[in-house]
């Protein structure tokens, strides 16, 4: 969280009022390391 908060596209989408739904995605391990995403709706 902290990095996307530091990231100024992705604060402005985090803190945006038209978004009304956030899913967050993770996936570990293995050779092609650590992903995160996140998908916002309104």
């Amino acid at each position: 969280m902290e990095g996307w908060l530091n990231s100024p596209g992705h604060r402005a989408n985090i803190l945006k009022a038209d978004f009304t739904h956030i899913g967050v995605g993770f996936a570990g391990g293995g050779r092609a390391g650590t992903y995160w995403t996140q998908l916002f709706g309104a």
